[in-house]
């Protein structure tokens, strides 16, 4: 019984290879066959040996059938003939699996590697192929990795941090997520409060993720890229409304709110105050009588005329705050509640403006499109056992989730593994003109 738990244990090693595994399978089988023909035949001779001489032969003809014992032998000289041929035939099949092995061994050679790529985000710290980021990484752990601006979309000098776009990387075993991170889009996400911005051509300091593709060959052969492979399963736009105070001082007696998200902002109502512009800087609670403007439903923007409700010892200043909340719901369904506060001109400034920024990329995903594939046209030599390293440029014309399968097309047309991806990517909705491919 030991013999057989040991030998089944040892089956998930044998199957590396198919040869190997019926060779295996082979031996045991006709090892458990003469160990039981062992066990019965030394049995039967242990029962011989206590009966008269006379009775053996009977008994053993009667135990095993026609029975043909050369002249001069006794059944049980007979019966050990017959163990002695079984230990035999065990060492004959046991040598012969060996020779096959060896014979397999020696004509096919070593097992040939694997050429596959693997994703992650591009990071300028990361570039050291020895970091647990760019080499191949254990399945088991997590791993993250930031996607830091890199001045792709050019500069927005008003953009701080709490502006800024970065992607995150996480792989969870053999999942694979890339989300935006911003602190404006989690402080909106949680109600508030959100200052008015003053802008000229976009709000946010944000770009389009970028991807770092390595492709590691592991094969005695040089292999030649000629595409990246970008199936793309399913994508869903995000309608959830991003909502910005545009501060412009233009704009006299009144604000306007934009959605840079891609869905409608349905039903608002704006409750709001009115008090000094040095209230702006304070992060006490406001406080002052409230007012309450219905807005009809809008996709992109929608102006609250305020100067009417300015209180009169203040409508000689040029500037005041407005404060209050923004309430609204989504197109799912979903009541939505926004603190804000801004600063509002009653005066007008004088103009000027710098030049717009351009977002560009190295492949075009249309958002809300399932089921379909992009080819990137490429051209790496990858050497044998040798990694090649290259960055792509995901890009989209809308706010959406990707679930994607990239994989590498080499010369000849055969199609190597890649890794699956879901990425979510942030577009503003005003920027979407501004995208231009690389």
């Amino acid at each position: 019984m030991g013999f057989l738990e040991s030998a089944l244990s040892a089956l998930p090693d044998a199957a590396s290879t198919p040869l190997a595994l019926v060779g295996y399978v082979v031996l045991i089988v006709a090892w458990v066959v003469i160990a039981l023909r062992v066990k019965r035949n030394k049995q039967l001779l242990g029962s011989l040996e206590k009966l008269p001489e006379g009775d053996r032969l009977k008994v053993l003809q009667m135990e095993m059938g026609a029975v043909h014992i050369k002249s001069g032998l006794t059944p049980e000289q007979w019966i050990r003939s017959r163990v002695h041929l079984y230990y035999f035939l065990g060492f004959a099949i046991l040598s012969l699996v060996v020779v096959l092995i060896f014979t397999i061994a020696a004509t096919t050679g070593a097992t040939p590697g694997t050429a596959e790529g693997t994703i992650t985000l591009y990071q300028d710290e990361f570039d050291d192929p020895t970091s647990p980021t760019q080499a191949s990484v254990s399945q088991d752990l997590p791993v993250t990795v930031r996607n830091e601006y890199d001045g792709s979309g050019g500069n927005t000098p008003q953009a701080s941090a709490d502006l800024t776009l970065t992607y995150r990387y996480d792989r969870r075993g053999d999942s694979i997520y890339i989300t935006p991170q911003m602190p404006f889009l989690s402080r909106l996400e949680r109600g508030g409060p959100i200052k008015g911005i003053n802008f000229w051509w976009s709000v946010f300091q944000w770009q389009f993720p970028r991807l770092s593709v390595k492709f590691v060959n592991n094969t005695p052969h040089t292999v030649f890229l000629t595409e990246i492979v970008v199936k793309v399963n399913s994508s869903v736009i995000n309608t959830e409304p991003v909502l910005i105070i545009e501060e412009d001082f233009c704009n006299v007696g009144k604000f306007d709110i934009i959605n840079e998200g891609w869905g409608k902002v349905i039903d608002p109502t704006v409750e709001f105050g009115i008090t000094n512009v040095g209230a702006y800087d304070s992060n006490s609670p406001l406080e002052g009588r409230k007012e309450s403007i219905r807005i009809d439903t809008f996709f992109e923007r929608a102006t609250v005329e305020v100067g009417g409700y300015v209180p009169a010892n203040l409508r000689g200043a040029n500037l005041v705050t407005a404060f209050g909340t923004i309430h609204y719901t989504t197109e799912d369904g979903d009541q939505r509640a926004v603190k804000f506060k801004t600063r509002v001109s009653l005066v007008a400034p004088g103009p000027g403006a710098p030049a717009p920024p351009t977002y560009t990329y190295d492949v075009f995903l249309e958002a809300g499109k399932s089921g379909y594939t992009e080819l990137v046209p490429i051209s790496q030599t990858v050497e044998a056992n040798s990694v090649d390293h290259f960055l792509l440029r995901v890009a989209t014309d809308k706010s959406a989730r990707f679930d994607l399968d990239f994989s590498f097309r080499v010369a000849g047309g055969e199609e190597l593994a890649g890794e699956s991806v879901s990425m979510d990517i942030f577009v503003p909705r005003t920027q979407q003109r501004r995208i231009a491919r690389r």
